[in-house]
């Protein structure tokens, strides 16, 4: 009896019956995403707003990231139907379908495959959802899943990231989520040290998984703690917070507030903790975001008397 490789539930294959569902639906839901994705990669939906644009305007309307991210998943599937045809003897064709030079007598509703058929991402990913079970037989069919899964969303977490596909189309903007909480060690009076690596989320997402710790976060909560005990910030991460707490403040007037003193430096962040002096030159300097926030709301109410 094997285990899944996902959930550790014991399986006859190498994913459990609810994992081999998840990873069909999620080849299912390629073909479209696909699509969509090639609408972000030349900016069609702005496009048709334009007006009096030159043809040298309209090809350098490109988002390359979306760009590579096609290639990638052009890439990944390739590499998953070469495997499938190479290990398992499987025929890269669609379902009900023949080589265009078989010769002989059909099967009902069989048909030869056009000559000069090529391989696209709807055809790889409904190949592999077609042959599912096949690749669920195989010890790597975790990485596949996995695979797949982050570029559609995981539905074991529906609250946390949408998937690279998912986020390309939409867009959605990343903030600031406070440092990861999680305790990594102790120190030497024994006090907690926790991971405090800065986390991000896309807008609306409340879960977000902590790249270094991987423990998993609940972002609203984590930024009302992060305000409460964590006061000392880095400057970025200082000017998102306050863009997510909808009290911006512009760069410029914070530069302002530093040359006048009016904003000190508390310190320097040094390999996850905050010393008094710079240890290494690229070490960031951290100000107090309480003192920043009386700052901007003196700021409002001076401009409001006046």
């Amino acid at each position: 009896m094997s285990q899944c490789k996902v959930c550790r539930a014991e399986s006859g294959l190498f994913l459990c019956s609810r994992h081999i569902k998840y990873l069909e639906d999620g080849l299912g839901e390629i073909p479209w995403l696909t699509s969509e994705l090639q609408v972000t990669i030349t900016k069609r939906d702005r496009l048709h707003q334009v007006v009096g644009h030159s043809d040298q305007d309209t090809r350098s309307v490109i988002n390359f990231g979306a760009s590579r991210l096609h290639s990638d998943v052009e890439i990944l599937l390739a590499d998953w139907v070469s495997r499938l045809v190479h290990d398992n003897g499987l025929q890269f064709l669609p379902k009900y379908k023949v080589p265009h030079d078989f010769i002989g007598p059909l099967l009902l509703h069989w048909s030869r495959l056009p000559r000069g058929y090529t391989p696209t991402p709807t055809r790889m990913s409904r190949w592999l959802a077609h042959h599912v079970n096949t690749a669920a037989m195989r010890e790597d069919a975790g990485d596949l899943y996995r695979e797949i899964i982050g570029l559609t969303g995981d539905p074991d977490k529906p609250q946390g990231y949408p998937g690279r596909l998912v986020a390309a189309i939409n867009r959605r903007t990343k903030l600031f989520a406070g440092p990861c909480p999680t305790p990594i060690g102790y120190g030497e009076q024994g006090e907690e040290i926790a991971c405090a690596i800065p986390l991000y989320a896309v807008d609306g997402q409340e879960v977000v998984t902590c790249k270094r710790c991987r423990h998993e976060v609940d972002v609203q909560e984590n930024r009302q703690q992060a305000l409460k005990t964590r006061d000392l910030m880095t400057e970025a991460q200082l000017l998102e917070t306050l863009d997510t707490l909808d009290e911006h403040v512009p760069r410029v007037t914070f530069y302002e507030w530093l040359k006048d003193k009016q904003v000190y430096v508390h310190g320097y962040l040094h390999e996850g903790g905050i010393v008094p002096k710079k240890i290494r030159n690229s070490d960031p300097r951290v100000f107090s975001l309480a003192q920043v926030r009386v700052l901007r709301w003196q700021a409002m109410q001076e401009k409001v008397a006046s």
